[in-house]
């Protein structure tokens, strides 16, 4: 079981305890995860918000690994734009952001 909770000092006996507003990663030359125990559920549209793309998936892969090994959890649902890309429907992918998944072909 877990309480759900907005500020860390309320969720002393919270197992384990989750945010929401409150800081779980900071920015030091890249993200770093600093939610400890926390679980975060990153609910989709990753996709098709620019020309970063590929970058944003791969931040949001190495931020789990280190939520991971910090006992914490990212969660990442899929939404809609990661399902309509999924079924071949682009119309709202960036050519600059196809360019960067196409390079992962070579």
């Amino acid at each position: 079981s877990f309480d759900v909770c907005t500020d860390e000092d309320e969720c002393d006996d919270a197992p384990p305890p989750i945010f929401f507003g409150a800081q779980l990663a900071k920015v030091s030359g890249g993200l770093e995860w600093c939610g400890g125990k926390s679980i975060v559920v990153q609910c989709g549209d990753l996709l098709d918000r620019g020309d970063e793309e590929l970058q944003v998936m791969e931040c949001m892969a190495d931020l789990a690994h280190q939520a991971e090994e910090a006992g914490g959890q990212v969660i990442t649902l899929l939404g809609n734009h990661e399902i309509m890309n999924a079924l071949g429907d682009l119309r709202y992918t960036s050519p600059q952001g196809d360019l960067s998944f196409t390079a992962l072909e070579d």
